[in-house]
């Protein structure tokens, strides 16, 4: 299959935006930009229909057309990637919750346990701030990383690590945004879910656990476990573009999941929690 595959009829399918929208955007903005065949057609990739995808998220969060195309074709720079703000962006209103160190392993663990006994995780994305953080939890990731085609986890690792590593160890710089992030993304069919949290400016990356605070956000939403992963990938995409290509597989393949399931899930991980805080 070329990577071009996809003809505008299908582009509309996927992603809802009219033909002639798409064919406003693409005068207007150059966007999408598509293949001609040799009798004129338009053909599209898959990673287009996903960033028409991405646009009409980001629309739906108030931001004008042109901005949202600005956004999705030219990513920020790795050290300037917020997970937490791009959660955010995409919760609107909802307030992000104030919680202690220990209450957000609470909900870390319900989250990974209860991917853990769906066994359905086929992108397992983590950020830990620190590489210590991580070696504590390596156990548990490395776990979730054996049902997962696709895994991988960030934090200020020394070097990157992909031959003995699974998950993939990528190291971000002193001066990113996620030092002071903490991310949990699984994607599967019926079982998605991210947590970003960030640390207050008040709270010390090196006090007690008791005494560190941060703000949190998780989502059972696909479209938000979507956007996040992404986020996750942009940090990769140069320097692993192999991995990132598995993983936008993965991410097209979407969720089957029923509302009724998403219900499910995000109770399951609420009982979890508390049964974590008792």
């Amino acid at each position: 299959m070329s990577r071009f595959e996809l003809s505008i009829g299908e582009i509309v399918e996927r992603t809802g935006v009219s033909e002639p929208t798409l064919r406003v955007w693409e005068r207007r903005y150059g966007f999408p930009t598509p293949h001609r065949t040799a009798s004129g057609h338009r053909r599209y990739s898959t990673a287009q229909a996903d960033a028409v995808s991405r646009v009409l998220a980001l629309r739906d969060t108030g931001m004008t057309i042109s901005a949202a195309i600005a956004r999705v074709e030219r990513p920020p720079a790795s050290d300037s990637v917020s997970l937490f703000a791009t959660l955010r962006e995409l919760e609107g209103e909802r307030a992000a919750r104030a919680v202690r160190k220990p209450a957000l392993i609470a909900l870390s663990h319900a989250i990974e346990d209860e991917a853990l006994a769906c066994a359905q995780a086929r992108l397992a994305l983590g950020c830990f701030q620190r590489e210590g953080f991580y070696r504590r939890s390596q156990a548990r990731w490395r776990e979730l990383a054996s049902t997962a085609p696709v895994a991988a986890v960030l934090a200020d690792f020394e070097r990157l690590r992909t031959d003995d590593a699974h998950p993939v160890e990528v190291p971000f710089g002193p001066n990113a945004q996620l030092t002071r992030e903490w991310a949990i993304v699984l994607h599967g069919g019926r079982c998605s879910v991210c947590m970003v949290a960030r640390e207050l400016a008040s709270s010390n990356v090196d006090a007690s656990s008791r005494e560190r605070s941060f703000e949190a956000l998780w989502s059972v939403d696909p479209d938000a476990v979507d956007a996040v992963a992404r986020a996750c990938l942009s940090v990769m995409a140069d320097r692993l573009p192999d991995v990132v290509a598995r993983a936008e597989e993965e991410l097209a393949a979407g969720s089957v999941a029923t509302p009724a399931e998403f219900m499910r899930l995000a109770t399951a991980i609420i009982d979890r929690t508390l049964a974590g805080l008792t």
